[in-house]
């Protein structure tokens, strides 16, 4: 019963984005680097600002954050 107004909606704000699409993004920090630092023993000090996201950070298991559809 709801689900074309829904899709109208849905539908508007799309178009709305090609239209006028966004400028500016930000977003706000949850967590500080020194926070995260200081809670993972294995990282030095100063190993986030100098990351630049080509490799990660913790996990050396190549399985470390595969999920199965079916996983539990």
């Amino acid at each position: 019963m709801l689900t074309p107004i829904a899709f109208l909606a849905h539908s508007i704000g799309a178009l709305w984005g090609v239209v006028s699409p966004v400028t500016t993004f930000e977003v706000t920090e949850k967590v500080t680097p020194d926070a995260i630092e200081r809670v993972h023993d294995s990282m030095e000090s100063g190993a986030l600002h100098e990351h630049d996201g080509s490799e990660r950070l913790m996990r050396e298991e190549g399985q470390a954050f595969t999920f199965d559809v079916f996983d539990d």
